[in-house]
């Protein structure tokens, strides 16, 4: 079956072990890592449960991470600087760091709208 065929070779969905918890272990747990994380946000290790469904504690209305909803996941403003357009507050992520580069947080969005899988 030519449909089967062409399943096998797509990319697998973005997982947030694979693909995105390098992105927080090399640009994040600097801050929010360790034993007293900044803003008590724990990204090292599997930061999976920590942000997907969790309410984000700056941005009243968001979640950080909203599976399959880019536009009510605050982490993703945090990201772009635009934390103050949606009511959050503080600095763009990663602070005192150049901000992420366009590609990274595609992955990120990109893994949020698929489904944020774990």
């Amino acid at each position: 079956d030519a449909d089967a065929d062409s399943d096998a070779d797509a990319d697998p969905e973005p997982g947030h072990a694979r693909d995105i918890q390098p992105i927080w272990d090399t640009n994040c747990t600097s801050c929010h890592g360790g034993a007293s994380p900044s803003a008590s946000l724990d990204l090292s290790t599997d930061a999976y449960d920590d942000i997907v469904g969790v309410a984000s504690g700056q941005a009243s209305s968001m979640n950080l991470v909203t599976a399959s909803d880019t536009d009510n996941s605050y982490i993703l403003n945090k990201l772009w600087g635009t934390q103050a357009d949606v009511g959050g507050s503080g600095d763009q992520m990663p602070r005192g760091m150049t901000p992420l580069g366009n590609a990274t947080i595609s992955q990120v969005f990109g893994w949020i709208g698929d489904g944020a899988a774990r």
